[in-house]
């Protein structure tokens, strides 16, 4: 798949929302843009991407967020993936109470 055969995101709107990379049966399905986008210039330096190209590619998984939202480069050690999916939901409640 090209980039240009890559679905189209949705590009408006103050409740945009990112993509996250999951199975079928896991939630969250997508994070707010504008809270993702405070961690852009992290994001841009472990992927080499702008979030639209990655949000048309598919999106960050849970453990990418984490680390973009913690600042630490795509090498460094994680918390286990339980931790991270418990983090990544509080994050986001607490991302939608103040949108």
């Amino acid at each position: 798949m090209t980039s240009d055969d890559a679905p189209e995101v949705k590009a408006s709107a103050k409740d945009r929302e990112f993509p996250v990379l999951r199975g079928k049966q896991r939630e969250p399905r997508t994070v707010p843009w504008s809270w993702l986008a405070k961690f852009s210039a992290r994001i841009q330096c472990n992927h080499g991407q702008t979030l639209e190209l990655l949000a048309r590619r598919g999106g960050l998984s849970p453990t990418e967020i984490w680390l973009a939202a913690h600042d630490q480069k795509y090498t460094a050690p994680v918390p286990p993936d339980e931790a991270v999916e418990t983090w990544l939901s509080d994050a986001i409640k607490r991302a939608k109470e103040t949108l």
